[in-house]
């Protein structure tokens, strides 16, 4: 009943589309891609200029289709990604722990941001102690793995984006079948079905735990304890004065 619910929900949100467009163009669709532009206009010449702002796949997406034929690729721009992250953590490390007599503090800006101009000026200052030299040539190397990288992982982008978008229009029916049916709709519903299930689970997970809480105590034990409270106060009310 769950998997029929599943897809019942996915064939109204996207398969029926995806279908309805491969009964009109057939394969074609899935080679097709969709562009988005921007129109914009010169306040002063009032000249429109409409520039492209980007593109996915009409049936298949983009990631899809990197997955499938450019991995290498991607993992380059992934690998390149976690090395920035790292060397920009290191490097804010570096900023954020400074003491104020230490030289960090003669290459920040009044905003507590490097002064990228000041470092490198710093950095040819003869009269630079061999200690302070060290922490400014580590804090240098850290921007130029972040700035270098940045340039990288641009150029990647762009170049594995065009190898992408060229790659629809070369499309195999056997490829087409592999990325519409297995990648896209196979993959999208098990991914439903198991966090439908996985959504179940802790329902009936936390249902059980509730319960075992709530009847942790059996009743002869609860039995007992009343039996223990009742004795207990009618000892109080009796040398109050209470009787019955």
């Amino acid at each position: 009943m769950m998997f029929y619910e599943v897809l019942l929900s996915y064939w109204n949100e996207v398969m029926s589309d995806d279908v309805y467009l491969l009964v009109q163009d057939g394969y074609k669709a899935v080679r097709d891609i969709d562009v988005s532009y921007k129109t914009t206009e010169n306040k002063k010449t009032g000249v429109k200029k409409t520039t492209e702002t980007g593109w996915d796949g009409k049936l298949v997406s983009k990631p899809l289709v990197i997955e499938m034929f450019f991995a290498p690729e991607q993992k380059a721009i992934d690998d390149i990604e976690s090395v920035i992250v790292a060397a920009q953590a290191e490097l804010d490390e570096m900023i954020e722990n400074t003491e104020e007599d230490s030289v960090v503090n003669e290459v920040l800006k009044e905003n507590g941001n490097l002064d990228k101009t000041e470092l490198k000026k710093k950095l040819k200052d003869n009269s630079l102690d061999k200690d302070d030299k060290k922490v400014l040539q580590t804090l240098s190397d850290l921007v130029t793995r972040v700035d270098e990288g940045a340039k990288t992982l641009k150029d990647l982008r762009l170049a594995l984006d065009k190898k992408a978008r060229e790659q629809y229009a070369k499309l195999t029916d056997d490829q087409i079948i592999e990325l519409l049916l297995n990648r896209k709709w196979y993959r999208s519903l098990i991914s439903s079905i198991y966090a439908l299930y996985t959504a179940v689970s802790h329902r009936i997970s936390d249902r059980v735990t509730e319960l075992a809480e709530r009847y942790e105590q059996t009743l002869p034990e609860l039995e007992d304890e009343v039996e223990k409270l009742e004795i207990k106060v009618k000892s109080h009310l009796e040398r109050m004065g209470f009787v019955w």
